[in-house]
Order: structure tokens, then C-alpha cells, then sequence
């Protein structure tokens, strides 16, 4: 597929373009009278901490979601309509996550020990998608595992605005809430990106090997026709994404194919309409073989971003026990946080 790599020139460029632009803004910001983000609060340790656990969790959030309903189309057998409605029971488990972890720092007055027990579960269930997906997964089964990742999720989104909040003076709550949405999106575009280069990566090496593998052997004019119907993956070539290997139609125009080379070979006599329905049934059976492979394909790629995810929530754990717990404001004006 077209792109280019990590390591090209017209990527080296925009990244050193990014560098220069974030130089730029915070230039201007330690100039500004009303800066849009206030570089003087990044002195304080919570804030600092805080927003970059946000950005690290942000990077898992979205992509935690984003690459299922492929796997649920191309696996498990959905529509394209049906696997992003099945998302309804993680976005469920954020929801719960979210309301429960809420009311336990409203009565318990801390959140940091729910903040390291909540990465610590996502971390399970991202461990439970990683290593127990299978081409035979149900609906059911993955239901359950999603609303797993979505109890782990649901505490990041109060938890983390309430510690920045909580630790930049009143008048600047605004701003901090302003900036933890800002570092949270953030997270999400980098995260996106990241792993649909892994999943991408992952899908073609694994597409490439077991699809010539199972058509190894078969007539030129059939391999073209069994990838033409494989679905494509982020950045690659076949059938529309989000369409799911149909094997059934493949079948029936490889038969419809076959039967004009049958109709050939009556004129050859019956040796060559011997071979013809050889060759008929072996690319017959072969469909099937493609279809478990595009399966056990779609399946590690969706493991491989899971793997990677479990990687950047261990970051993200990594600092949040680096974020001071501060007092919870009870209302009213207090002091600044003595920095850390």
C-alpha cells in the first residue's frame, strides 16, 4: 500500500515541522499577557504528572475501540452496522468506571489509590484482549471481555481532571480543565496513530503469508480472484473495509468461472474435464482455507495492538505514581500547592 516509512525523509520532515511549531507556541506563550495555556503551571508536579497520564491514557483510550469492529466484522461475522453497536457494552463499562469511581472519591476524599487500581485493571483487560482472542470468538465472549476494558477506562476521565484541577489555584481551574481536554485528544491522535501502524503492519505481514500459503499452487486467474475478494485492512488493497470475506459468493464465481472451462474442455475429451473438476474442488476447499486465514490474520493484528496498549497503560502507571495526592478542595479559596 502507498505511504510512507518511519524513517523516509517526508516524515523525518514533519516531524522536525512539529518540533519547531510546539517551540513556537510555547515561545509565544511565555510572552503572551493571556496565554491560552499557562506555562508557569507546569511548575506544579500534579499538573504536570496529571496531564501527562492523561496523554498516555488517552493514547489507549480511543484506540482501545477503534480497531474492534474490524475484528468483529471480519472474525466474529458482523456487519458493519452490528460491530460498532456491539461497542455499547464498553462504552457501558467507561460509563459505570466513571460514575463509580466518582462517588468513591466524593466519600473517600483520595483518588490516587483508585487511579493505580483502575490502570491495574485496564491493564487485565487489555492482558485478557491480548492473549485470549481466537478466530472462534463469539459475541458473548467478546462482549464480556470489552466491558472489562471499559470498567478499566471509565476512571481515567474524572479522576485525572479532578487531581489537575485540584492542584492550580481556583481562578485557574478553567484553564487546567481546558488543558487536561487538550492532553487527553492529544493522546488519542498520537495513540490512533501509533497502533494503526501496528495493526496495519501486523494485517499485511500475516495477510501475505497464510492467503499465499492456502493458494499456493491454484491457476493465476483464481489467486487474483480469492484476493480481490479478501477484505482490506487499513492502507490495503481487495474489498471495501468494513466488508467482511464472503465465501459463499466467492464460491459461486468461482463455480460460474469453472463451468465455462468445462464447457471448453468438453471438446478435449474427458481427461481434461477430469482436470477441470480437480481443479474446481481444490479452489473450492481453498476458499475456506483463505477465509481462516484472513480470521487467524485480523485476530493477531487486533492481539498485537492490545499488546502494544498494555505497554503505554504501564506508562501511564509509571506516572501516575509519580502525581502527588493532594488535599481534596472542599470548597472556597485556599493557597497554591507548594511545588513539589
Amino acid at each position: 500500500a502507498g505511504g510512507f516509512a518511519w524513517g523516509s525523509a517526508p516524515i523525518l520532515g514533519l516531524f522536525a515541522l512539529s518540533a519547531v511549531g510546539l517551540g513556537l507556541f510555547v515561545w509565544r506563550e511565555r510572552r503572551a499577557k493571556e496565554p491560552l495555556l499557562e506555562p508557569s503551571l507546569f511548575r506544579l508536579r500534579a499538573f504536570t504528572a496529571g496531564n501527562a497520564a492523561v496523554f498516555t491514557i488517552g493514547a489507549v483510550f480511543l484506540a482501545s475501540v477503534t480497531f474492534l469492529p474490524l475484528f468483529m466484522v471480519n472474525v466474529v461475522g458482523l456487519s458493519a452496522t452490528h460491530s460498532g453497536l456491539t461497542l455499547t457494552p464498553l462504552t457501558l463499562g467507561v460509563v459505570a468506571g466513571n460514575v463509580l469511581s466518582g462517588q468513591l472519591v466524593s466519600r473517600l476524599g483520595r483518588y490516587k489509590a483508585l487511579m493505580v487500581g483502575a490502570l491495574l485493571f485496564l491493564m487485565g483487560g487489555f492482558a485478557v484482549m491480548a492473549f485470549t482472542l481466537t478466530p472462534d470468538s463469539s459475541q458473548a465472549e467478546v462482549t464480556v471481555k470489552m466491558v472489562l476494558v471499559g470498567l478499566g477506562l471509565g476512571p481515567s476521565i474524572p479522576l485525572y481532571t479532578v487531581a489537575v484541577q485540584n492542584s492550580v489555584p481556583p481562578q485557574r481551574i478553567g484553564v487546567a480543565t481546558s488543558a487536561t481536554t487538550f492532553f487527553r485528544q492529544l493522546g488519542m491522535t498520537v495513540g490512533v496513530a501509533l497502533l494503526g501502524t501496528v495493526f496495519a503492519g501486523t494485517l499485511g505481514r500475516e495477510m501475505q503469508a497464510r492467503t499465499q500459503q492456502a493458494t499456493h499452487g491454484l491457476p493465476p486467474d483464481v489467486r487474483q480472484e480469492l484476493r480481490a475478494s479478501a477484505p482490506g485492512g487499513p492502507g490495503g488493497e481487495g474489498a471495501p473495509r468494513g466488508q467482511r470475506f464472503q465465501p459463499e459468493q466467492v464460491k459461486a464465481k468461482l463455480r460460474e468461472g469453472f463451468e465455462e472451462e468445462r464447457r471448453q474442455a468438453l471438446a478435449e475429451g474427458p481427461e481434461a474435464r477430469a482436470r477441470v473438476d480437480a481443479d474446481e474442488a481444490r479452489a473450492l476447499s481453498t476458499v475456506d482455507q483463505v477465509e481462516r486465514a484472513l480470521k487467524e490474520s485480523f485476530t493477531r493484528a487486533t492481539m498485537a495492538v492490545y499488546r502494544c496498549a498494555i505497554f503505554i497503560a504501564l506508562a501511564a502507571l509509571f506516572v501516575t505514581l509519580l502525581l502527588p495526592e493532594l488535599p481534596l478542595r472542599k470548597g472556597g479559596p485556599r493557597k497554591t500547592p507548594a511545588e513539589a
